[in-house]
């Protein structure tokens, strides 16, 4: 009777031993499925922050470039309104003839500069030992060098007789005649109609002058 007893323990012990180790690999494999999840997870979240970090980055620097694109053309369009370039032969006046959005500077030449056939002679100037007729100076007397491509390019726009903007004054075109500057000094009706009055403005080509009026 107590063999039986004894033997009945035994298989109650074994059968709980059994038990628990049928349990274990389950809770084993519960812990590394736990573990792997965390793992995932935690990589998840790495990578979604780099994302971040790389599309910030990208965001900064096209932000970057489309400001650096936008100073470029604003930069641009300020030196397109600004005067035509000049050569260095004169003096310059810090004066500017403008027409429309266009400005040229105007530089001061002597006679012999003018007629030195210089390669800088510049596309716009005034002869500061230029003629004088009775109260008309040669201030209002400008010449264009039409063998410059900028004076040349002025010329033409002054043929259509635009109206100007010149020492904060507004001239309006007045008369043009095709004479040479010789013919326009030996001219004495010119002469006597405008010459003598503050009020007008002379523009000088080789073939032609163009007369304005404040």
């Amino acid at each position: 009777m107590m063999g039986k007893k004894r033997i009945g323990v035994l298989l109650t012990v074994l059968a709980a031993v059994g038990l628990l180790a049928a349990c274990s690999p389950s809770k084993q494999d519960a812990a590394a499925s736990t573990s792997s999840a965390k793992v995932s997870q935690t990589s998840k979240k790495k990578a979604a922050k780099k994302s971040r970090r790389t599309s910030s980055k990208t965001s900064s620097a096209a932000s970057t470039s489309s400001s650096a694109e936008a100073s470029s053309t604003s930069t641009s369009g300020a030196a397109s309104s600004s005067a035509k370039p000049q050569s260095g032969l004169g003096q310059d006046t810090g004066r500017l003839l403008r027409i429309a959005q266009e400005a040229w500077d105007v530089r001061e030449l002597t006679t012999a500069e003018a007629n030195s056939g210089a390669a800088d002679i510049p596309p716009l100037y005034t002869l500061s030992d230029g003629p004088r007729f009775e109260s008309k100076g040669p201030t209002e007397w400008l010449h264009i060098n039409v063998k410059d491509p900028v004076g040349a390019d002025l010329a033409n726009k002054i043929a259509s007789m635009p109206a100007i903007t010149i020492d904060e004054l507004t001239l309006k075109p007045l008369k043009q005649y095709a004479l040479t500057p010789a013919q326009v000094q030996g001219n004495h009706d010119i002469m006597d109609e405008y010459l003598q009055w503050n009020s007008h403005w002379f523009f000088q080509t080789p073939t032609h002058l163009y007369i304005y009026q404040q």
